[in-house]
């Protein structure tokens, strides 16, 4: 169950989702494209509320340029802060778990001009080192088929 409200400059999320509050913090100090939240208590997040354009209507008006820019480098670029965020050169797969966006899909970025910026605080959580392959894989997929259907076809076909 969640609800979702703004509250003047904020927006207020009601979860029942486990958030790491403390974690989340020290990463979002380095990933600015990661809403930032201002308080946890009692599965109430409150985060800044971010004015822009959802990704249904960025990319009725979106470059093939800025289409590139989100679903390919940027994207290589969140994964990459995941990595570096482990501090880890080498990462076990049977100990180390990964903090990372298990939910970081186009449902979930709002765009500032060419600012994108994921809004869903609570999809980021310790996962395992598979668990961190397949959320990566499915996404990868997800956003260069967002690239290749709008830059490339642009055809009104929705995904």
């Amino acid at each position: 169950h969640r609800e979702i409200y703004e509250d003047g400059n904020y927006i207020v999320k009601k979860t029942n989702i486990l958030f790491d509050f403390e974690t989340y913090k020290r990463f979002q100090l380095d990933n600015p494209w990661a809403v930032k939240v201002h308080s946890f208590e009692d599965g109430v997040i409150v985060m800044d509320k971010i004015v822009g354009h959802k990704w249904t209507e960025f990319i009725k008006f979106a470059t093939t340029e800025q289409l590139w820019y989100v679903c390919v480098e940027f994207r290589n670029q969140t994964v990459k802060s995941f990595l570096n965020f482990t501090g880890l050169n080498y990462i076990d797969p049977k100990k180390d778990r990964i903090f990372f966006n298990g939910d970081a899909t186009h449902a979930n970025l709002i765009m500032q001009g060419d600012k994108p910026m994921f809004v869903d605080p609570d999809g980021f959580k310790f996962e395992t080192w598979d668990r961190f392959v397949l959320k990566i894989s499915e996404h990868n997929n997800q956003w260069y088929n967002h690239y290749l259907l709008r830059a490339h076809r642009n055809d009104g076909y929705i995904i």
